[in-house]
């Protein structure tokens, strides 16, 4: 999402600007974005109540919320997410092509709001004024999001799925670790995830590193997030 100039910021804020009872909360782990984000706000609506999260259930519910980065990887329909979109009465989903998967789920989960990071911080302006009427909006990017086939699911062999979930868990063992616990060689390890890599890209899905593999894997419900805490347990028994 582009920075831009808070004087460029005239898009048709009218009341609102000076109505110091709006409140906007901004759930984002990209630091650069969340603080253009917020000085465009405070700039924008003077007196305006902003948060930045996390929330928690006694934080106070905001008018609008602003959800974007990792919190949009989490599954839209999971208690987590409901409890996120609880705490505002209008939400704003920061999406982009890796969102791809989720983007429908995502209206069903209460997501009224939608743009695209690849737009300026003046679309998004435009749909926080929307939403603090509480209006439905789809910013022209996010609106071709929506217009795009969704990526197809590649199949994932029960070996390659024994590979990845050992690979992916939260104890961030190495290729020569994961084929050490199969009893397989390294280069067998490494040519499975080259090859799922592979089709999942050419399926239309961002896995060029291993945080990307892992959001991809659980995002489509291939692994849950349980089962990459219990494997190790597993293995250690």
């Amino acid at each position: 999402m582009r920075a831009e100039h808070p004087q460029k910021f005239t898009c048709g804020v009218g009341s609102l600007a000076v109505n110091s009872n709006r409140s906007l909360c901004v759930l984002d782990d990209r630091s650069i974005l969340v603080e253009g984000i917020t000085a465009v706000a405070r700039y924008t609506y003077p007196g305006l109540v902003l948060r930045i999260g996390p929330v928690n259930p006694v934080s106070p519910k905001s008018d609008v919320a602003v959800l974007g980065g990792t919190v949009l990887s989490s599954c839209p329909l999971s208690a987590e997410f409901a409890a996120l979109v609880g705490h505002a009465s209008t939400i704003i989903a920061l999406v982009d092509k890796t969102s791809i998967t989720h983007i429908d789920d995502l209206r069903l989960a209460g997501v009224d709001v939608f743009v695209s990071v690849t737009e300026g911080l003046t679309e998004l302006l435009r749909a926080i004024d929307q939403a603090f009427t509480g209006q439905a909006y789809v910013s022209p990017d996010a609106r071709g999001l929506f217009e795009r086939p969704t990526p197809s699911t590649p199949r994932v062999s029960p070996r390659e799925r024994e590979i990845v979930a050992l690979y992916l868990s939260e104890n961030d063992w190495s290729v020569d670790d994961v084929a050490a616990m199969l009893h397989i060689s390294s280069q067998t390890v490494r040519s499975h995830l080259a090859r799922l890599r592979s089709h999942f890209s050419a399926a239309g899905h961002r896995v060029h590193n291993r945080l990307e593999l892992r959001q991809t894997l659980l995002g489509l419900g291939l692994l849950q997030i349980d089962e990459l805490e219990a494997a190790p347990q597993l293995l250690a028994g």
